[in-house]
């Protein structure tokens, strides 16, 4: 649908990073929103899928086997990890930050006109602050076994 790389297009930069870098533009909100609705829904469909962000607590809020995650850390913790992560100063850490948050808020009041940081839309929250990566994968791996279960037994 949209070309070579198009699930990449779609589903690996944000809506702000592939309208600019990727042509996007050309597309209306109606074909990308339906296009991403429509591929989220089908991987849902298989198992052992991560969907990260992209609206997916709310696309597949009513799926049964989907467990809905918020990430979340205080913003000097996310500069810090970003600095590092991607090997850029702490100002230039802090406007990337800033920016991605901005992005964030605006894409999911844009297409679904929801609060993203609201924690009813979510099934679990961790403050990554308080837990290794690895803690953090064996919350959520803990969490979504016993939502599995549960789907299967039903």
């Amino acid at each position: 649908m949209f070309g070579s790389g198009g699930l990449d297009v779609l589903l690996g930069r944000t809506y702000i990073e592939a309208a600019a870098r990727e042509g996007l533009q050309d597309v209306s909100d109606e074909r990308y929103f339906a296009s991403l609705t429509g591929i989220m829904r089908d991987l849902a469909t298989q198992d052992n899928v991560v969907i990260i962000g992209r609206g997916s607590q709310v696309i597949l809020k009513d799926h049964p086997g989907a467990v809905h995650v918020l990430l979340a850390a205080p913003f000097d913790r996310r500069i810090e990890a970003f600095a590092v992560r991607e090997g850029v100063g702490p100002e230039e850490a802090r406007k990337q930050v800033h920016e991605r948050d901005h992005g964030r808020v605006a894409f999911h009041q844009k297409f679904f006109k929801v609060d993203v940081n609201d924690p009813a839309l979510y099934d679990l929250t961790l403050n990554t602050a308080r837990f290794s990566p690895e803690e953090a994968a064996q919350f959520v791996t803990e969490v979504a076994r016993g939502v599995a279960a549960r789907v299967t037994s039903s």
